[in-house]
């Protein structure tokens, strides 16, 4: 009876759930009835359980589905899907697999004990009325399907929508120019020195003249695709919706402008928000090719891109997406990847990936510098001018998982919100300070006037004035949500020794 009510337990568990005693009854009730029908549980209860065994994890540290993790599991490539599922700590993998060995054991011991619940009459009336009661223990399966009907009305309405642009009016007020979009990955502010962290990882953005530093972006969704379909759309905002025929690549286009969209993330051959977005521009290359088991090069190979785009000759405005795999989950791993010779090392073993995130921001501040340079040079040889725009989708969490201090994303923190903006323009004088607050889902809007475009309906949304936006419901949304100040450790800047 203990072995099945654990079993039972760690299955809501496993479903995302924090189950009370009455989801447990239930379920209790049910494996009761038929653990010991030995063809019930071959064919239906073990299976079953194996199943909920290799989605525990995710439960365990997600909680329930929901159309993040859906589209997040359509935009995964098979590098991606190793690398997410290398990331959970010994204790969870522990417990997902106590998840069937619980069931296993709970069906020797009824076979041995020849315990056959069903033909007590008694514990049978009683157990349907404690079903017929308790109703639904998990809404799981509901909220599963839900997800995943939300993913594919969506999809279909990217299908549609994408193939025509519903702006109008559209304009443009800029001379001809460089228009340099960085989308970060997984930033959050606060570890970057230029926002106060001890560690100086951004010595190009620190002691850069040309640069504008806000200190007050969030972005829309605490993931990749999530967020970026709102960010890169003007949705509804106060339904906080995307208008997929409202985008900032057809917007650019409709005004003129030559748009390229490079790419470093992974693409699995099956569009999402992002990759639809993308693939509108004039230009598109994902670094790994459309294969769901490519695996990511290092953010390097953007900026060769980047300079055989601008060997082309264009007369007029150009926009040019840069989409970084920066500081993506397991950053040690990035690290390797970008072949670095230095990083930041900490003598104690538990920050080792908090200083592989540091590393990481320190090569996205190097990036920038590269690019930069590169498109001085393109200016000192054709007179246009550039300006650089840098920010990320999504922050991340620090957790503490088998003693070891971890960097989480999809986690409801307000860091995970809490995201870096910085430009850097070819004209500007002196570094700029900002403070206020500017909300993900006016972006577009944003970008629009960073670009000089202007549209029928579209507001002036300027990223640089110093103005706070409107708050859209984003403080209701994270009323639940923790604050998470970045972990200060003692580390140092040497050869890479991963």
């Amino acid at each position: 009876m203990i072995i099945t009510w654990y079993f039972s337990k760690f299955i809501l568990q496993a479903f995302g759930e924090k189950p009370h005693t009455v989801q447990t009854l239930a379920v209790f009730v049910f494996c009761s009835l038929f653990c010991a029908s030995g063809k019930l549980f071959k064919y239906l209860i073990l299976p079953v359980t194996i199943i909920i065994g290799v989605y525990s994890p995710i439960g365990f540290l997600y909680g329930k589905p929901s159309y993040q993790f859906v589209v997040s599991l359509f935009a995964t490539t098979f590098s991606e899907a190793s690398e997410f599922l290398s990331t959970f700590p010994l204790s969870l993998i522990l417990k997902a697999l106590s998840i069937p060995l619980l069931g296993v054991l709970a069906y020797l011991v009824a076979r041995k004990g020849n315990l056959r619940p069903w033909r007590n009459k008694t514990y049978v009336l009683c157990s349907a009325l404690i079903l017929i009661l308790c109703g639904r223990p998990t809404p799981f399966f509901h909220t599963l399907q839900a997800a995943f009907h939300q993913v594919d009305e969506e999809n279909s309405a990217i299908q549609s929508l994408m193939k025509k642009s519903s702006w109008e009016n559209v304009q443009s007020e800029s001379a001809p120019k460089d228009y340099i979009l960085v989308i970060g990955e997984s930033v959050r502010r606060d570890f970057l020195n230029v926002y106060g962290y001890p560690v100086k990882n951004t010595p190009f953005l620190a002691q850069s003249k040309q640069v504008t530093i806000v200190n007050g972006l969030t972005s829309a969704a605490q993931n990749t695709a999530a967020s970026l379909r709102l960010m890169l759309t003007w949705p509804k905002e106060k339904e906080w919706e995307p208008r997929y025929d409202y985008n900032f690549i057809s917007l650019a286009k409709d005004a003129g402008y030559r748009t390229v969209w490079l790419s470093n993330q992974g693409y699995s051959g099956i569009d999402t928000p992002v990759t639809a977005i993308a693939k509108h521009a004039d230009s598109t290359i994902f670094t790994t090719g459309e294969s769901s088991t490519g695996s990511t090069a290092s953010d390097l190979v953007l900026l060769k891109l980047l300079q055989s785009e601008l060997d082309k000759d264009v007369s007029g405005s150009r926009l040019v997406v840069l989409h970084m795999m920066g500081s993506h989950s397991r950053a040690c791993r990035r690290v390797k990847e970008m072949r670095m010779e230095n990083s930041y090392r900490s003598s104690d073993k538990s920050y080792e990936e908090l200083a592989c995130y540091l590393s990481t921001i320190r090569l996205a501040d190097q990036f920038l510098e590269k690019a930069d340079s590169m498109l001085k040079n393109y200016s000192a040889q054709t007179g246009r001018p550039f300006s650089i725009l840098w920010f990320s989708d999504h922050g991340q969490a620090q957790m503490m998982e088998d003693g070891m201090h971890r960097m989480r994303h999809g986690k409801m923190y307000w860091s995970s919100f809490e995201v870096p903006l910085i430009k850097i323009d070819s004209d500007a004088k002196e570094a700029v300070h900002i403070d206020s607050f500017k909300s993900g889902l006016r972006f577009t809007c944003g970008l629009a006037d960073w670009m000089k475009i202007r549209a029928k309906d579209l507001p002036v949304c300027n990223l640089f004035d110093g103005k706070d936006d409107p708050d859209f419901g984003l403080k209701e949304r994270l009323k639940n949500a923790a604050k998470d100040p970045p972990k200060v450790f003692d580390v140092e800047w040497g050869k890479t020794n991963l």
